[in-house]
């Protein structure tokens, strides 16, 4: 039998053969920078998937971003202190939305690479 809780004080249980429970790594979440990073929110327009940055979050996304190999680019003057990335559509929605997702959550549980001054090359596309 597995107990868990499911919201403060709600207690469940599930009864499941051995074979089939998975050992899972707790990994605590920082919660200050797990709010951080809530105010990055991806937006989908028709030339690109976008969001705005500041420019330490910018830089860890996008070092995220070359590391599984999805090509975008970036724009320092969209908004006065936030960075524009701007990921090309052969991206699909659904996907760029997980891999943010999964940055937050890396960032979160403090995995995230740590920022680098300057986002690099020059427009980043890769």
């Amino acid at each position: 039998m597995v107990r868990y809780e499911s919201g403060r004080g709600n207690w469940n249980s599930t009864e499941l053969p051995a074979e089939e429970i998975e050992d899972l790594e707790y990994r605590p979440v920082d919660l200050r920078r797990k709010r951080e990073v809530e105010y990055i929110i991806p937006v989908q327009a028709l030339e690109a998937h976008s969001l705005f940055a500041k420019p330490d979050h910018a830089q860890a996304f996008a070092n995220y971003l070359h590391s599984q190999g999805v090509r975008f680019s970036e724009d320092p003057d969209a908004i006065q202190g936030q960075i524009n990335i701007l990921v090309n559509r052969s991206t699909p929605w659904d996907t760029f939305v997980a891999l943010l997702n999964e940055w937050k959550r890396q960032y979160a549980e403090e995995l995230a690479e740590p920022s680098m001054h300057g986002i690099g090359g020059s427009n980043g596309e890769s």
